[in-house]
């Protein structure tokens, strides 16, 4: 699978990712919550200034808060000055007294606290616990009270002409509008601010730049333009956010919320792009690209983004959502619904009670196989195979020259036995071997395929590999016999594929599904072997990871067209492959029979090989032995993954300013190129090996398969 956010496993959910990469741990939480409250308490003590209140801002007062990217904007409403212009002409003499203050009054609690530095609107500084050590960045920003709680829109209006008239005070007042802008935030239910979180975090690791408000702005354009859920599937939210990165400079994005955007638009005259603050008409989050307005990095972090999550949305398995696990998957668009099968079943079961009471042949059994007989049947992909054992003929002979009026006697039976039933039937026609029809249950507009095909026993039940080998000896003797017989072993295919594990049956389904969707050209049969051959090769396990078991079935169909699997449960393989070339996937019942799709596909399996390679490109990193293989074919991937790795470890350790803050992370040393040359060196040596090792292991295996 594309790795479209760095550091997200294969299969694992976005919760998980969440949790796990990207939202603070609670623990950290609650220790920041402590030191913030410790600190508002002493601002609040300061003997020379009245506080009014401490409004918490910043990543961690909104709760957008990334892992190792957390700051707090703490906003004090100053009673001590009633004018803007007062703020602004003691605003330095403020935050030195509270640069000094703080200093002093930390030393009797449980904190620590370092100064950064002064602004002109704020005094910068991290704090940490004592006891765990964990720094983050504080801006302390001095404001008055400029609004009347009693008409908000009113006093913001009156606040917004007086921006507009007194050019100089403007940044003061932009201050002391900050708690609307940090409400605007706060206010978005929690799934909207894990968004922001994923698209913080991915602009954290792509070193793009985009503030993080202008990241929450951009997030709550598109939350609202979707109705402002509360709950939402994360895929297609964050595909229309990128989507707008992707085309930044063109972007327009205002709010209405506490002024009308568009006075202040034509107004200032606004062009393209912008992201205006929704409590601050005169600022613009769209970050300044110079004279020239260049954004093309932003656009290309954007479109890089976008085509992860389209490539991910769309070719991981067609319908999967970004983060779904592919047991939710399979719950959802895969597996039949357990309504329809206890319908299928019920009237499968009408059927095979129906073709028991036809009056003119005797009957010993009903086989049923097909994806519903055999328990691989996909969503909407549904069949079933009545295998019925006719007494009246003692060999294949007598079967083949009554064969076409047994199959119109059912034909003919069944289209009135019916008419008493709860069930509707629909013919499609017969062929040499088959009754082909569908069925539906008469309440439930579910119709499926079905095939009846009439056989005899041939099998003896106290000697079946005595008398497997008769039949196939009769088949190499009698070709015009082959087919039938062919018929007649389908109850030992059935068999084969009942018996492997529900697990094994849901990687089925996933690449049965996969084949239909994306017109691979793989005959379900063919699939069910595939899988079970590399099941098999894995010990058949009743329960495993599904990634790397579907890797490399998938690596097989990339290489198809040297696929050679054959199976010695009911025959030995070497007996009928001597003059066999690749490929070819034997039927495990019938060495006659090969399931790969010679006929439909002329011999050129390149489309086969395509699919499967897009699949596998999706797929990776797989089992660590076909990766390593895979390696050796593909080392610019393997130096792209690389790089990866090597951001997310630098992501990982450095400290960076959520917003307007920009502390400068320590330098991260850069590699010798000695020793990356050595590196790779080693790595590629290791991964011929590693193939090579591969090569004799699988050859071994294959050949001892074969005895």
């Amino acid at each position: 699978m594309a790795e479209y956010f760095p550091g997200l496993r294969f299969g694992e959910t976005l919760e998980k990712f969440l949790d796990r990469k990207v939202r603070p741990d609670t623990m950290f939480l609650n220790s920041c919550g402590e030191v913030i409250n410790t600190v508002v308490r002493l601002i609040h003590q300061h003997p020379i200034y009245s506080i009014k209140e401490v409004i918490k801002g910043g990543s961690l007062g909104k709760g957008t808060a990334v892992k190792d990217h957390s700051d707090v904007d703490l906003l004090v409403v100053i009673n001590n000055f009633r004018k803007i212009d007062d703020l602004r002409e003691q605003l330095p003499k403020i935050i030195s007294s509270f640069a000094e203050y703080l200093l002093a009054a930390v030393r009797g609690e449980t904190i620590r606290i370092k100064i950064i530095k002064q602004t002109l609107y704020t005094l910068q500084f991290q704090v940490c616990c004592v006891e765990d050590g964990d720094w983050f960045d504080v801006d302390f920003l001095p404001i008055i009270d400029v609004i009347n709680p009693l008409d908000v829109r009113r006093s913001l209006e009156i606040v917004y002409n007086k921006m507009e008239e007194e050019y100089y005070n403007r940044n003061y007042y932009a201050k002391c509008v900050a708690r609307q802008q940090v409400d605007f935030v706060k206010r978005v239910p929690s799934r909207a601010k894990d968004l922001i979180r994923l698209f913080k975090y991915w602009n954290y690791t792509e070193d793009d730049d985009l503030s993080s408000f202008c990241i929450e702005l951009l997030v709550i354009h598109i939350w609202q333009k979707k109705g402002s859920p509360n709950n939402f599937d994360m895929a297609p939210m964050m595909y229309d956010v990128a989507y707008q990165i992707s085309f930044f400079k063109e972007i327009t994005i205002a709010f209405d919320d506490f002024y009308s955007s568009v006075n202040f638009i034509t107004k200032l005259e606004r062009s393209p792009p912008y992201v205006l603050d929704p409590a601050n008409p005169f600022y613009n989050a769209a970050p300044e690209m110079g004279v020239n307005g260049d954004y093309s990095q932003v656009e290309e972090r954007g479109r890089m983004l976008l085509d992860n999550l389209g490539h991910a949305m769309a070719e991981h398995f067609p319908g999967m959502h970004i983060g779904e696990t592919l047991e939710k998957f399979l719950d959802r668009k895969v597996r039949p619904d357990t309504s329809f099968l206890n319908s299928c079943r019920e009237v499968i079961n009408t059927v095979v009670r129906l073709i028991h009471h036809h009056p003119d042949f005797s009957i010993k059994e009903v086989i049923k196989g097909g994806s519903l007989g055999k328990g691989t049947a996909v969503r909407g992909n549904s069949d079933v195979d009545l295998l019925v054992v006719v007494n009246n003929y003692r060999n294949v002979n007598d079967l083949r020259e009554n064969m076409e009026g047994i199959i119109s006697s059912f034909n003919r039976y069944l289209l009135a036995a019916v008419k008493n039933e709860s069930i509707e039937i629909e013919i499609i026609g017969q062929t040499p071997f088959t009754l082909r029809f569908k069925l539906c249950c008469a309440d439930r507009d579910c119709w499926f395929d079905v095939d009846l095909l009439p056989v005899i026993n041939v099998i003896d039940p106290s000697n079946v590999c005595r008398s497997l080998q008769m039949v196939y000896d009769t088949m190499n003797k009698e070709s015009y016999n082959k087919d039938y017989y062919s018929k007649c072993l389908a109850k030992q295919q059935v068999d084969f594929v009942k018996r492997v594990s529900s697990r094994a049956k849901d990687v089925i389904r996933l690449l049965k599904y996969w084949n239909y969707n994306e017109n691979v050209g793989l005959s379900s049969f063919c699939i069910e072997l595939m899988v079970i051959h590399v099941w098999q090769k894995k010990d058949s396990p009743d329960n495993f990871d599904l990634q790397p078991m579907i890797y490399d079935i998938v690596y097989l169909i990339s290489f198809f067209k040297e696929t050679t699997i054959t199976f010695n449960d009911y025959y030995k393989p070497d007996h009928f492959t001597t003059k066999l070339t690749p490929p070819y996937i034997l039927d495990p019942a019938n060495p006659f029979n090969d399931a790969a799709p010679h006929r439909s596909v002329k011999g050129d399996y390149s489309r086969i090989q395509e699919r499967g390679q897009k699949l596998l490109d999706n797929l990776r990193p797989g089992s660590k032995e076909l990766v390593q293989a895979v390696t050796i074919r593909e080392p610019t991937t393997t130096r792209l993954n690389s790089k990866l790795h090597d951001k997310d470890e630098i992501f990982s350790s450095r400290h960076r300013k959520d917003d307007s803050i920009s502390i400068v992370p320590e330098a991260t040393p850069g590699r010798s190129g000695l020793w990356t040359a050595l590196g790779v060196g080693a790595a590629i040596t290791g991964g011929l090996l590693a193939a090579f090792a591969i090569h004799k292991i699988t050859t071994k295996e294959d050949e001892s398969d074969s005895d």
